[in-house]
């Protein structure tokens, strides 16, 4: 027979719904129904999720929250308000993963200091407020947590100080997983990582050099680290290459970007030996390089692909070396090779190219620039040496037919394309 009714579902189909539905709906749309829904929600196998911010911060919410402390698996919390008459404490046994959102550094220091007593947190993530810029305390007590493994730590101040001693044996977290989202000095990290010698994840957002003249203490090996993600590396290379030895670490990802001024970043010699010798697991490869255009020189009339990263060694591995120009700023990034369709022969591909993307010209004279870009590319491509040219693509300001039929008359002027289309993409196309 057919069901019309909702109310005629079983409880396991009700519990099935529940999964896909955060507990402030699970509140808005079933609390105060029946007596029926009423048993369900009180079921101590119905385990919550309150994972987005709720706008209810009226008493009925507040009591249903502490009502149902013992049955939330996970939290997301914003407000400042909700602390007056709520806080985290033993109760939440079940609780597993917690999300702190901008609220007060004195607000924070207190429920950090709480969580100790649950003995199921396995994920925090704490978004601090703009006006904290001391995480000491913060980090102090994130290593006490009994049971984490995972931890991200986000902040938007340039100076935040950290001031901790190095681990002690009796000091070490389970922590696996490690996101650093704010300024972190390479001092402060070795500090940082000697309390989690557990570690097979870490992610920085902004690395930076020492902060003091201090010697730098290497005091744990990282034998579980296989991932490693650095988003701004302003350290030495030495310095990145002594964290990679001293932890011996395992990695299979490796993912740096850095920028100009550290050129030995760009020299492939030192990374190749230290691949070789230290890093035989390491599976894929991301180099970011920037390099800002002198103004002086030019921008694509004056480019020159650079000779690096194009051995047999990187070959075999099937990284290759794709550039970018981007207004007045180079992006060069080495990355595993990825087949395009034009490709007809990979290995060639591999060890003879470098691709060349440019997306957006800065000059002001754009099309006077563009056509003389136009005829380097054109001449360059006769060379021998760029006898596996299979693409040209661009993207210009302008529909103008003209511009497109002195685009085929160069391509036929100059001889170096027995086939070519030329497509006019609009939008996004």
């Amino acid at each position: 027979m057919s069901i019309s009714l909702i109310e005629k579902l079983s409880n396991e189909i009700f519990y099935e719904i529940f999964e896909y539905l955060d507990g402030s709906e699970i509140y808005q749309a079933f609390s105060n129904l029946n007596h029926r829904f009423q048993q369900l929600i009180n079921c101590s196998s119905l385990l919550f999720k309150f994972n987005h911010d709720s706008l209810i911060l009226d008493n009925t919410y507040k009591q249903f929250l502490l009502n149902h402390e013992h049955q939330i698996v996970s939290f997301y919390m914003q407000n400042n308000d909700f602390f007056s008459t709520f806080s985290i404490d033993s109760s939440f046994y079940q609780l597993q993963s917690l999300y702190i959102d901008e609220i007060s550094s004195s607000v924070l220091i207190s429920l950090l200091g709480n969580l100790s007593s649950l003995p199921r947190l396995v994920s925090l993530t704490i978004d601090a407020q703009d006006s904290l810029k001391d995480f000491t305390e913060v980090y102090r007590l994130i290593f006490t947590l009994p049971k984490l493994k995972y931890i991200k730590c986000s902040g938007d101040e340039d100076d935040i100080s950290i001031s901790l001693p190095i681990a002690t044996n009796e000091q070490l977290s389970t922590i696996e997983y490690f996101i650093i989202n704010h300024h972190c000095a390479f001092d402060t990290l070795c500090t940082l990582i000697s309390y989690t010698p557990q570690l097979c994840h870490l992610s920085l957002d902004d690395l930076s050099d020492c902060d003091s003249d201090n010697e730098i203490i290497f005091s744990v090996t990282l034998p579980n680290l296989t991932y490693l993600s650095i988003g701004s590396c302003n350290v030495t290379f030495e310095n990145l290459e002594a964290l990679i030895i001293e932890s011996e670490c395992n990695l299979k990802v490796l993912h740096v970007s850095f920028y100009y001024y550290y050129n030995v970043y760009f020299d492939d010699d030192p990374w190749e030996e230290l691949i070789i010798n230290y890093l035989p697991e390491l599976k894929k490869l991301q180099l970011e390089y920037r390099h800002d255009i002198d103004p002086e020189l030019g921008s694509s009339s004056n480019f020159k692909p650079p000779d690096q990263f194009n051995s047999l060694f990187w070959n075999k591995k099937k990284w290759v070396l794709e550039v970018e120009m981007c207004g007045m700023e180079y992006l060069y990034t080495i990355r595993s090779y990825e087949k395009r369709w034009y490709d007809v022969d990979p290995s060639n591909e591999i060890s003879n190219s470098t691709r060349l993307k440019i997306t957006f010209l800065p000059d002001d004279d754009y099309l006077m620039e563009f056509e003389l870009m136009i005829c380097d590319l054109l001449a360059a491509i006769k060379d021998d040496s760029n006898r596996y040219f299979r693409l040209l693509c661009f993207h210009i300001p302008t529909d103008d037919n003209v511009m497109i039929e002195k685009l085929k008359q160069m391509i036929i002027g100059e001889e170096c394309l027995h086939g070519f289309t030329v497509r006019i993409c609009y939008g996004n196309d």
